[in-house]
């Protein structure tokens, strides 16, 4: 029987990774200006074979899949761990490894936390972290309803929200983001907020003001935004930029002077 259990925790990890690798394998095939990059058919074919073969079999060693940003703005997967200086000057092809994938994509907001709340949920969530965001905000000099608006976009004001990149708490600061401000443990609300409200402050004055590139830079990075000098032409920083900035404006015209917006 334990022989038995082995063999089946051993196939269901493998399939495991087959859905891991197919997921690396349709970013590989993201959009650009709304044609599929070619070949892409061909590679996701090529990936699943690759890793039913591995599923097969039972002797395979085991290889964990490694997730670093690099200066770009793009995302490396490998099943090598690489240094911090590797990080900054690693490509497929110096690395040598099994299995790599280098993408460029923005960074899912947590859906998760959005989904089956109403409008009751949404403003309860708020008030228990109105106060937080009134602080912060005066801290480093922002307007209080646009980092609203980011907790709305990012979270729906959840404070213990994980997005499937690892993203975590309201502000949905990823951990090494989170590394980089101090901020000792995400899903402290305060402690999120303050990062986050420093993290787009410092974008804020690096990009002399322009609202719409400071949130393209917080969702891709600033990488990204250097990279192709404006909003990148990611999907997720696409539908990003314009629904804070949607919820901003919102939050403006139905708050009372001085006062934050109700949902």
């Amino acid at each position: 029987m334990a022989r038995h259990t082995r063999t089946f925790i051993r196939f269901a990890t493998h399939l495991a990774r087959l859905a891991v690798w197919r997921k690396f394998a349709d970013l590989s095939c993201s959009r650009s200006n709304g044609r599929a990059v070619s070949g892409c058919s061909i590679l996701s074919i090529t990936v699943v074979i690759l890793a039913t073969l591995s599923a097969t079999q039972t002797t395979v060693a085991r290889a964990d899949a490694y997730r670093y940003k690099q200066p770009d703005g793009s995302v490396l997967f490998t099943d090598i761990k690489l240094s911090p200086g590797e990080v900054k000057t690693a490509s497929i092809s110096s690395l040598g490894a099994r299995r790599s994938y280098r993408g460029s994509y923005g960074r899912p907001t947590a859906t998760a936390s959005c989904s089956g709340i109403g409008s009751n949920t949404l403003e309860q969530r708020y008030r228990s972290v109105a106060d937080a965001m009134e602080a912060a905000a005066s801290e480093h000099d922002l307007d209080p309803l646009l980092l609203r608006a980011v907790a709305r976009v990012e979270s729906c004001y959840d404070t213990q929200a994980v997005s499937i990149a690892g993203a975590e708490g309201i502000m949905q600061l990823m951990p090494a983001t989170a590394r980089e401000l101090a901020v000792s443990n995400s899903f402290n609300a305060s402690a999120n907020i303050n990062g986050a409200a420093r993290y787009l402050a410092w974008l804020r004055d690096r990009y002399n003001g322009n609202t719409e590139l400071m949130l393209a830079a917080y969702n891709a990075g600033p990488g990204a935004v250097d990279k192709h000098g404006g909003i990148p032409p990611y999907r997720e920083t696409i539908r990003y930029v314009p629904a804070v900035i949607g919820h901003f404006e919102t939050f403006k015209r139905a708050a009372p002077s001085g006062s934050l917006a109700k949902q």
